[in-house]
């Protein structure tokens, strides 16, 4: 939240949120005094189906992903899916998931500004994030795709 009340204001976001935590009262205080330019939804906990949904509906240009400790996260698999990038914070495994072909990998403990430059160099519309887009999408694909045929012989 903190990144996005720096967000210039020539800058539209909207930030759709998906669950909970012990820090979503605080979150959502803090997302009540945004700029004008950033909108905040915060869905908070809601089935796995529904967030599936809403990558299959909407428009979604970024995942971001701060956690201060992670294992694989699941969450940027799900967001590769679909073929969505992702910033994220360098925890747990998640390196081994996000690189320069599908994101940008932030220090374990990055500040405001650190974040929100990163979500700007990942703005929609570049070269650069079209082929991030089709990075992740590969990533997914070649690392987590795990469809299973059965072929049932007599």
């Amino acid at each position: 939240v903190e990144a996005l009340m720096i967000c210039p204001d020539s800058i539209r976001i909207v930030w759709t949120h998906f669950g909970t935590g012990t820090q979503m009262e605080t979150i959502s205080n803090m997302a009540e005094q945004l700029p004008r330019n950033v909108f905040a939804d915060l869905r908070g906990e809601v089935p796995n189906a529904k967030v599936l949904e809403h990558y299959e509906k909407e428009p979604v240009d970024l995942l971001l992903n701060v956690s201060s400790s992670e294992g694989v996260p699941v969450s940027i698999m799900e967001g590769f899916s679909f073929g969505v990038p992702c910033v994220a914070t360098d925890v747990g495994a998640t390196r081994e998931i996000v690189g320069q072909d599908n994101g940008y990998l932030l220090g374990p403990n990055p500040n405001s500004e650190e974040i929100l430059d990163a979500i700007l160099k990942l703005r929609p519309g570049s070269e650069f994030v079209s082929k991030l887009k089709s990075g992740a999408m590969k990533s997914w694909e070649k690392k987590f795709n795990r469809s299973w045929k059965c072929i049932w012989t007599s």
